[in-house]
């Protein structure tokens, strides 16, 4: 054995390093064997670091604080659990969600895998340790997350909203080069996700387009991080929702629905105003959102009343509040009208007719919002007639736009405004344009404002994706910072902004008499 350790030691000097470690190896392993452990050959690996030695007590073999030692000396073995490592954060941070969604895909979809997908399908942790295995891992994961093809996936429910069929023609009027591919999902996540599935292992997208319900949305942000994919959703970020750089909302948001119309109060000074709203959960969101802006723009909300726009006894009751029009707020007042009639009928000889005694309105506000459609809204201005207030700016929203607003013209809109998303009807992109009416040049026939409003969101849905779909040098997985960003509310451009929700133009149009009916002009 001496003798053997001399030759040993010979040729340890004049080999590499690597193969120092296996001679190294190799003599320990000797050694163990002189000691009964299991004989060379059974084990293709060292002993993992750390591990105490089944030596029986024998002083020849290595301890956990030698083996740290020959490790620490070793910069290949150091590079090697390096490389062991990254590949675990690797697998765990892609592979395992890219496997979930793997398992999703169509049971009839075929693949040609000419990039190695079934490795995915195959892969454990375990294969970490392999290096060629590894290699082909880091290899595939790099190529899925930096390709891009081009394709835009849009995902929406088409045979059960009928809306979605305006936003896919507004979607096509983008699509010059044929980028999009589109999935009908009926309102159903499993589709969904089986056409996300399809959409990124088969046609390699580099963006897509869904999100119309709301119970897509979480499962479309943890795809969209997991695999470095932009998606823009067509909807609002959901309370509590988790942000990410490669999710963008592209549906008009109630803030800024508020934002603009906190902007046309301050355009005509109006520094106090109240919001009556239908109690549906949109009307709310913006009227929340309105309190909120105003409040930052010291613009004083006195009252956010709702009511059910389907009972005329609501409708005058929530008018009544606004201006303390209500019995049990004016009781004093009111039993001293009473008792002026009286003594006035009494006096005269007439008969008193308690229904000829009314409060007068109080009004305290410069305007009134009200967030409703325009039918809801000329009801309600009767109503406001009805209780003695005939001259006050009423402040509307989208819904508002229609010649059912002002024909026939009722002077209470006298002064009146309204904001849009849409400006000029004749500006819209070529193709989505609908004629305007030949007495009313800002206006459309009512039946079609809904459809080219979906159109419009789908036109600005793709916008973005489809410029992203021509930067063909830029790997799939920096697309993000491609994307435009804006602060504010811009009318010359659609970009998005710190909260990945999109910076839709507003417009403010006034309601003004004409003749003997009233018109809309665009401020």
């Amino acid at each position: 054995m001496y003798s053997l350790t001399n030759v040993l030691h010979k040729l340890f000097n004049s080999m590499s390093l690597s193969r120092k470690q296996i001679l190294i190896l190799c003599f320990y392993s000797s050694a163990a064997l002189s000691q009964n452990s299991a004989p060379i050959g059974e084990s293709k690996r060292p002993p993992i670091q750390g591990t105490k030695a089944k030596t029986s007590g024998s002083t020849d073999a290595p301890t956990t604080k030698d083996s740290k030692k020959l490790n620490d000396s070793d910069p290949q073995q150091k590079t090697s659990d390096k490389n062991q490592e990254d590949c675990l954060k690797l697998f765990n941070r892609y592979a395992v969600p890219y496997k979930d969604l793997w398992a999703k895909r169509p049971k009839d979809l075929k693949i040609e895998d000419t990039d190695g997908l079934n490795l995915i399908e195959d892969m454990t942790a375990q294969h970490c340790q392999e290096t060629e295995t590894r290699k082909e891992f880091i290899t595939l994961l790099t190529k899925l997350l930096n390709q891009h093809s081009g394709k835009i996936a849009v995902i929406l429910p088409l045979t059960t909203k009928i809306q979605t069929r305006h936003i896919i023609k507004g979607s096509k009027n983008l699509d010059p080069k044929n980028v999009l591919i589109i999935y009908d999902s009926v309102s159903q996540l499993p589709r969904l996700e089986s056409f996300l599935s399809e959409a990124i292992f088969k046609h390699r997208a580099s963006a897509i387009v869904a999100g119309y319900e709301s119970s897509e949305l979480l499962t479309l942000n943890e795809v969209s991080a997991k695999f470095s994919i932009p998606v823009f959703a067509i909807n609002n970020p959901q309370p509590n929702s988790v942000k990410n750089n490669f999710m963008y909302y592209t549906h008009p948001t109630p803030n800024g629905i508020a934002q603009a119309i906190v902007k046309a109060n301050k355009f005509y000074n109006h520094k106090k105003i109240s919001i009556l709203r239908p109690n549906d959960q949109h009307s709310d969101n913006i009227a929340r959102e309105l309190e909120i802006v105003a409040k930052s723009e010291g613009v004083e909300v006195l009252h956010n009343v709702s009511f059910d726009n389907r009972r005329a006894d609501q409708m005058e009751r929530a008018a009544r509040q606004l201006f303390k029009l209500a019995p049990n707020e004016r009781l004093d007042e009111l039993k001293r009208l009473f008792e002026n009639a009286k003594r006035h009928a009494a006096a005269k000889g007439q008969t008193f007719n308690p229904r000829m005694v009314a409060l007068q309105p109080v009004v305290l506000q410069d305007a009134i919002v009200i967030l409703d459609h325009f039918k809801s809204v000329r009801h309600m201005a009767k109503i406001f007639t009805y209780l003695g207030v005939r001259k006050l700016p009423l402040v509307g929203h989208f819904e508002w736009r229609s010649a059912g607003l002002v024909e026939p013209f009722d002077p209470v809109f006298s002064g009146s405004y309204f904001v849009d998303i849409i400006g000029n009807y004749s500006a819209v992109p070529e193709g989505l344009r609908v004629p305007a009416l030949s007495n009313q040049p800002l206006l459309i026939s009512h039946d079609k404002v809904e459809q080219l409003d979906f159109s419009m969101i789908g036109y600005r849905a793709v916008q973005t994706p489809v410029n992203l779909s021509m930067a063909k040098s830029k790997p799939r997985r920096k697309l993000d910072s491609l994307i435009p960003r804006t602060s504010g509310i811009s009318a010359e451009e659609i970009y998005f902004n710190d909260a990945n929700t999109i910076n839709w133009p507003t417009y403010q149009f006034e309601v003004v008499p004409r003749g003997s009916g009233g018109s809309i002009i665009l401020k």
